[in-house]
């Protein structure tokens, strides 16, 4: 089942200082998924920037929706060096695929630095538009989950086994 990622930049905290000589951060953020990726505009001279980006808009099919999570890069913007990375936020959007869930997300989340550890957070929305499925003879496999063990999670409860995969060769 095809769909539309949409991720919107609202706001920045606590983000680290970058610049030693106005003690301060010239902020932006790209954010990828897949082979796509979109930047906000730079928010100068700022420990706290407030984006308030467009919607970003991404057209993926459910594989990828499944197989790949959403990435958040806020970097300091340097007009005559490589822009520095304040730090990443990876973001899976497998709950997004669950049929009673509603399907967004919306928070602060924190900007992590391996380095560095936390480095502030950003405020990000974050919504999942389904659309029908285009082939009728092929399922959609969205909210599949694959579990490899001897039993089942306490969390989940089996209604009903459909069959036995011996080994899944991707």
């Amino acid at each position: 089942m095809p769909g539309r990622l949409k991720v919107r930049v609202l706001s920045g905290r606590h983000l680290p200082v970058m610049d030693r000589a106005s003690e301060l951060t010239d902020a932006f953020v790209e954010v990828k998924f897949g082979s796509t990726s979109y930047k906000t505009e730079v928010f100068g001279k700022s420990l706290n920037p407030v984006w308030n980006s467009e919607w970003f808009k991404f057209e993926v099919d459910d594989e990828h929706l499944q197989d790949e999570p959403l990435q958040i890069r806020v970097l300091d913007h340097d007009t005559y060096s490589a822009h520095d990375v304040i730090g990443k936020v990876y973001l899976d959007i497998d709950p997004l695929l669950d049929p009673d869930s509603t399907h967004a997300l919306c928070g602060w989340f924190p900007i992590y630095d391996t380095m560095h550890g936390i480095r502030g957070e950003i405020q990000l929305k974050v919504k999942l538009d389904l659309f029908a499925d285009y082939n009728q003879f092929k399922q959609s496999s969205c909210g599949l989950k694959f579990i490899c063990g001897t039993s089942l999670p306490e969390c989940y409860l089996m209604t009903s086994i459909h069959g036995f995969v011996e080994e899944l060769l991707v």
